[in-house]
């Protein structure tokens, strides 16, 4: 998770997960988008993915265009399953912000889980040409 412990109000700066979702549930602002954003981030680490995709849902209804937070849901979904939800999100990341290479990465795993496996292996390739070492760090994201 990426805080800035300068800016981000207390109940963000902890070591684990679950401190930061045991604070959440008495300090989130509901209206503040990041703060739930962040939070889906801890229950995506925690692997609760219908928590962390229900706060992604509430963080892009306060944030339509937001494509980091489409992408956080996106891998949600593919760690939960559900691959062709995941294409659909990641997808639209992509298209709010085209040169992201950890997300072209996911939707060519996501792809590849959907049976499409010709448009994945592109995407794959096409991100590591961007970042040859997506592979090492989406897998520590959790995304194989």
């Amino acid at each position: 998770m990426f805080i800035d412990a300068s800016i981000a109000p207390d109940y963000l700066v902890a070591d684990h997960p679950s401190v930061h979702v045991r604070a959440y549930g008495t300090a989130l602002e509901p209206g503040d988008p990041w703060a739930v954003s962040e939070r889906g981030l801890d229950f995506l680490a925690k692997a609760d993915f219908d928590a962390a995709i229900a706060d992604f849902n509430r963080a892009l209804e306060l944030t339509p265009t937001s494509a980091w937070t489409f992408a956080e849901r996106g891998v949600a979904y593919l760690r939960s399953g559900r691959p062709a939800q995941a294409v659909e999100d990641l997808s639209r990341a992509l298209e709010l912000d085209e040169g992201d290479a950890w997300t072209l990465y996911a939707r060519g795993i996501a792809r590849t889980k959907t049976g499409d496996a010709d448009a994945g292996s592109r995407d794959i390739a096409a991100a590591i040409k961007v970042w040859p070492d997506v592979a090492a760090a989406a897998a520590k994201d959790g995304i194989r």
